[in-house]
């Protein structure tokens, strides 16, 4: 009987023709009949030279059942597990995994480079296969929440949809991304989608932007410490400033004006619905622009014309190299301007952007400083001249 019961075994073990489930089968049989004699399994026969053919074809299965695609996952994660369990001895149930997961493992390496369809679905076997079995997973794999967000980040990259790709990156910078090539990857192409629904600079890290909220803004502050940027910010400040007083109401009388300028820092305002809002203006004032001969790039004699002569400083597409930013487009007359303003405008402005359609005056602001976030920068109604744009000679003013 032992004899029989090894020979069926090893026929359904080493026959290609044979499913994984004829194994299950003949080794509940087996089972069954070892009961009977009152023996286990393994005392009643010695199955310790299949351990290594059984993982084999387990893997092959795993194999077939990936390009058949994860529909198959449950029942091919029941099929394995059935098999392992029958295999209660710990050293044949360990012989099993180390087979298994060395034929596992440059499969799935290979399947990094390929589909990531088919990487997730192996990824999403072997966490199966641990849990049912309560094993740790091996290293080199997807852990859940990775498998879980390199899904997401397929979806989200497939439709193009905005929320979705900024889900997908919150949900995977939350997992160790960087770990996994396919993953990592994956998450780089949602960020150049991203940062090209919103049009945003080359330069600005979409990552530290992406709040961990994703239906936040996606706004950051940060600090520039180049040197040389710093350099031609100073420049900058000491060739525009002006020796003349006009009617500053702040400073009348007293002579307290600023003789000159100190930059003590630069801050850099990435606000990805500000940005964007302009690019889409700028898009417009273009298109404006082409339907009127000689409208842009205006020479300095048109300025003249229009308005008088313009001083400008060279310093703009300088500084805008320097920050990571587009050049100032001509095609538009774009240049660089200085807003002087109080702190609080300031911050108000870069978080949610500068109203020039409903004028009210700034000084509501100090109703309720906890809600600044909230709130929006308008054109200040007290301005000398009432609301509208301002365009002094000193950087350090807005509506005098």
């Amino acid at each position: 009987m032992r004899h029989l019961v090894m020979t069926l075994l090893d026929s359904a073990v080493r026959s290609a023709r044979q499913p994984l489930g004829r194994v299950t089968e003949v080794l509940e049989g087996a089972e069954g009949i070892a009961k009977a004699a009152q023996k286990p399994l393994e005392t009643f026969c010695d199955v310790s030279p299949l351990v290594r053919p059984l993982a084999q074809k387990c893997f092959q299965d795993i194999m077939e059942g990936n390009k058949a695609g994860s529909g198959t996952l449950p029942s091919l994660v029941k099929k394995v597990v059935d098999v392992r369990v029958k295999l209660k001895r710990p050293d044949l149930a360990a012989g099993f995994d180390d087979v298994l997961w060395s034929s596992f493992q440059p499969w799935y390496k290979d399947l990094q480079a390929g589909s990531s369809d088919a990487q997730t679905a192996a990824a999403e076997f072997a966490i199966a296969y641990c849990e049912q079995l309560k094993l740790a997973l091996p290293k080199w794999l997807l852990d859940k929440d990775q498998v879980e967000a390199l899904r997401k980040l397929e979806a989200a990259v497939a439709s193009g949809d905005e929320r979705a790709l900024r889900e997908a990156v919150v949900f995977a910078k939350q997992t160790d991304y960087k770990a996994d090539p396919a993953l990592s990857d994956k998450y780089d192409q949602a960020l150049r989608k991203l940062t090209a629904l919103k049009r945003l600079p080359s330069g600005w890290d979409v990552t530290e932007i992406v709040p961990d909220d994703a239906s936040k803004k996606m706004f950051k502050k940060a600090d520039l410490d180049d040197p040389k940027l710093k350099q031609l910010f100073q420049k900058l400040f000491d060739d525009t400033k002006a020796s003349i007083v006009t009617r500053d109401r702040a400073a009348r009388g007293s002579g307290d004006m600023p003789r000159g300028y100190r930059v003590q820092k630069i801050i850099s305002v990435m606000n990805a619905e500000s940005w964007q809002s302009y690019q889409e203006r700028l898009d417009g004032i273009v298109e404006d622009c082409k339907r009127y001969k000689g409208s842009a790039p205006m020479t300095d004699s048109a300025w003249e014309e229009w308005s008088g002569k313009v001083h400008s400083a060279p310093h703009g597409n300088a500084i805008l190299e320097g920050a990571h930013l587009p050049s100032l487009n001509a095609g538009a007359n774009e240049f660089l301007m200085f807003h002087g303003t109080k702190p609080e405008a300031a911050d108000l402005i870069a978080m949610n952007h500068f109203d020039m359609l409903r004028p009210q005056s700034l000084v509501a602001l100090t109703v309720c400083p906890n809600a600044l976030q909230d709130l929006r920068a308008f054109a200040c109604k007290t301005g000398l001249f009432g609301a509208g744009l301002y365009f002094a000679e000193n950087s350090s003013k807005s509506d005098e």
